[in-house]
């Protein structure tokens, strides 16, 4: 597994489905600041050259470095005949994050609607009433990359550009930004929306779209090459979780936190998580948000609700944040149970950090007297098996 992904300047790290070790080889312009996070945990073993910043958890130079990684979330099989709710909890797990908005009536209304739907010895059943709630947003909530009122509005230019069903492509992305004041009239901008509207022309087939259809891939297409498309969201509220109820639409973060509000008010434990969704090399994918949930008696459970995944979520495909910067991070190396690799490249990678292990392990021994390291070279040595 290719471990670090890097996006916004940011690095993403894939976390493993069991507890492994990263091995990280820096070189002289390489540094490493890693982010705290309650849900997953990456604590440093030892090292070898590599030094140590003014800040915890800041790390650069030349050398080696091995670290732990590990983390909360349960990741196996559920019995959803077994799984409840801790009643006693569910008032506490009405705290907010910003934009999720659990006291508002519509929220509860919803939530209550939900509940009374299911069979009664269902509706303390914290897998019955999750699974519920996504099957209410697959069927209820559509997806839209920019707010649905800017679709319309594209719609709307559409027919009024659009001649002999043909669509002036350039027309429509050009008046588009003239309304929602993306600087339209700046020369460099007008050339590269024509360079755009000519890729869109080609990329999209509209003769097989409705106008609305037609809109909303024209605004998916364009918002990867328009990051400012997405300050069409800060007005309003719009990403909070009672609008993306009351408009029926919205992106992952929205829908994320109508997800945790609902949920909230089913008395099940749910916070908002954020990271990074693409394939696992990172050639592909962009900023998300999804959820976790405490599905009792398997703990803390991750959650797509935009992508309407539960039992079946993808952690290959869901990064975390791991370092504040992307530019200098060193090399790294995953060194977990089900890792295949070239095996005299595995051998020598053991070798390699066992070594760096029981350095350290032998000082330490020296002055305390005790075993340091053991699981570390133990896993290492069950690896060869």
């Amino acid at each position: 597994m290719e471990p670090i992904v890097k996006y916004d300047g940011k690095g993403y790290i894939f976390l493993p489905k069991e507890p492994a070790l990263l091995y990280a080889d820096f070189s002289v312009r390489d540094a490493l600041d890693l982010v705290r996070d309650p849900n997953y945990s990456i604590e440093k073993i030892t090292s070898n050259g590599v030094k140590e910043g003014l800040f915890a958890r800041s790390y650069f130079g030349k050398g080696q470095m091995i670290f732990s990684v590990s983390t909360d979330f349960y990741r196996g099989e559920i019995d959803k005949t077994k799984t409840f709710i801790v009643k006693e909890n569910s008032v506490k797990n009405l705290e907010d994050a910003i934009y999720t908005h659990s006291n508002n009536e519509s929220l509860a209304d919803l939530a209550s609607d939900i509940k009374n739907k299911l069979p009664a010895h269902d509706r303390d059943n914290s897998y019955a009433l999750t699974q519920t709630l996504l099957d209410w947003i697959k069927e209820n909530i559509e997806y839209t990359i920019v707010p649905k009122s800017l679709i319309l509005d594209v719609e709307k230019n559409i027919a009024l550009t659009s001649k002999n069903d043909i669509i002036n492509v350039y027309k429509v992305i050009k008046s588009t930004f003239a309304n929602y004041n993306f600087n339209s009239t700046d020369a460099i901008v007008d050339d590269t929306l024509k360079e755009l509207s000519n890729e869109m022309r080609s990329s999209i087939d509209f003769k097989e779209l409705t106008n609305y259809k037609f809109a909303k891939e024209l605004m998916n297409q364009l918002n990867y090459f328009w990051p400012n498309l997405q300050s069409s969201w800060d007005n309003d509220n719009a990403l909070s979780a009672y609008k993306t109820l009351e408009n029926k639409s919205g992106k992952c973060t929205g829908i994320t936190n109508l997800f945790v509000a609902v949920s909230k008010n089913l008395g099940i434990p749910s916070s908002i998580m954020r990271g990074y969704a693409g394939d696992k090399l990172g050639s592909y994918g962009r900023g998300h948000d999804w959820a976790v949930s405490k599905i009792e008696p398997y703990g803390w459970v991750e959650i797509d609700p935009t992508w309407h995944q539960f039992t079946n979520f993808d952690h290959i495909s869901h990064a975390y944040l791991f370092s504040v910067n992307s530019n200098d991070l060193p090399q790294f190396t995953f060194m977990e149970k089900d890792m295949k690799c070239d095996k005299k490249i595995l051998d020598r990678r053991i070798k390699t950090l066992t070594t760096l292990l029981e350095a350290d392990k032998n000082i330490f021994n020296k002055l305390f007297g005790t075993k340091k390291h053991k699981s570390e070279i133990e896993f290492l040595q069950s690896l060869k098996k």
